[in-house]
């Protein structure tokens, strides 16, 4: 039952590998008119990829609580923050729709919201669990982001979409650094059936993000 479960475990972490590949190409994609950004966004993607080195060594050794270490304490703000703002963007991005586009465009963009934070929200979760971090935290955060970005619609502020850069450089962080803490922790196998489930979730999100908008 146990290895049927971690191999359940292990094939999700791979579709969530393959979404979150293609959200860092989208959300580099909008930034690539600007080689200062785009030079940023893989200084901070190395970061992220260093850092997880870091803190899945960190959590098989000696030490198991998040916060007792640099390390996984800047890992564990930069995850929070990234679980506020982007959400946060999509909650004014909800609010906006039903503004202008009408209640069925309303409706419409903010199930597809919902779908891609299902995929977020497994991912983060998945990495938050490595540091022993509940995910009532994690999908609280989200939530919170979310009411933050529907808030500041309905007080007429754009300070999330006028911040909307700095929030992809946070939010790339998070992406590469799930991916590499997957890889880092040793639950990668990358065995053929790894890579059919990458393939599934590349494929996959791809079709949301054309379709939806959504990263």
């Amino acid at each position: 039952m146990k290895s049927f479960l971690h191999l359940h475990a292990e094939n999700l972490r791979a579709i969530i590998t393959g979404f979150l590949l293609v959200f860092i190409f989208f959300i580099a994609r909008e930034l690539v008119d600007s080689p200062f950004l785009l030079l940023e966004a893989v200084a901070v993607m190395a970061l992220a990829v260093f850092l997880a080195k870091k803190t899945a060594h960190h959590f098989h050794g000696h030490h198991t609580h998040a916060g007792d270490s640099p390390i996984d304490t800047v890992a564990l703000i930069v995850l929070f923050a990234a679980n506020i703002l982007h959400p946060a963007v999509d909650g004014f991005s909800i609010f906006e729709t039903f503004e202008i586009g009408g209640t069925a465009a309303g409706i419409i963009f903010a199930g597809s919201v919902v779908l891609h934070e299902i995929f977020r929200q497994s991912a983060l979760v998945a990495a938050f669990s490595t540091m022993h971090i509940r995910w009532g935290w994690v999908v609280g955060t989200a939530l919170a982001g979310i009411t933050l970005g529907v808030g500041t619609g309905f007080l007429g502020s754009e300070i999330f979409h006028e911040n909307e850069r700095i929030i992809d450089l946070v939010t790339l962080f998070a992406y590469a650094f799930i991916i590499a803490e997957f890889h880092f922790s040793g639950h990668a196998k990358y065995e053929k059936r790894s890579w059919w489930f990458i393939a599934l979730g590349i494929t996959l999100s791809t079709a949301l993000s054309l379709i939806a908008k959504v990263h």
